[in-house]
Parts: structure tokens; sequence; C-alpha cells
């Protein structure tokens, strides 16, 4: 089973902490898309912490732009269309 977690939401942290220890314990494969105000999640010192969701992570270079102007990603920068090739190459997405 692999799943998407799409974070739009500033405090997806609250949610994407226990989810990510979830799919370690169940050993599902898991990726995570950072978009809009869930780009904020990406500041969480827990998120920063947790090595399985950063190297699993993408988030959207526009809302990077626009809600965290003149910092640098712990994430891999992408966009909508790297969105539409993750949610192809997974089982379930969720959205937080």
């Amino acid at each position: 089973m692999s799943l998407l977690f799409i974070i739009s939401q500033e405090r997806g942290a609250d949610l994407l902490l226990p989810l990510s220890d979830a799919c370690i314990r169940k050993k599902y494969q898991y990726s995570c898309f950072f978009t809009g105000a869930g780009i904020k999640t990406l500041e969480d010192a827990k998120i920063k912490q947790n090595l399985n969701i950063i190297e699993n992570s993408v988030a959207c270079h526009h809302s990077w732009d626009r809600y965290l102007p003149n910092t640098t990603s712990i994430a891999t920068m992408g966009s909508q269309t790297n969105l539409s090739e993750m949610i192809a190459n997974h089982d379930k997405v969720v959205s937080i």
C-alpha cells in the first residue's frame, strides 16, 4: 500500500505526524506534497526532525514563494505537475 498525503492546511503537522508513524508501523510507503498554506507545516520543528517525511516530500514552488519567501525548503521543490505524477503513482490519496 502506498499513500500520498496532500498537505494544504497550515496546521498539517497535527495530523501528518501520527499518520507518518502509523505508516511506518504498518510498513506502508508514503509521500507528501505540501501546497498552499500547508507549506508552513514544513517549518514545524517535529516535521523538520522527521526524516521519513522530509525524504519523501515535494513542496509546491509557487506556494513556497508565496508563504515562505526568501527561505530555503527542506523538501524537494516541485509543481502541480509533480503532484499529478505523485497521484498516479500511489494507491490512495489523503488530503490534510
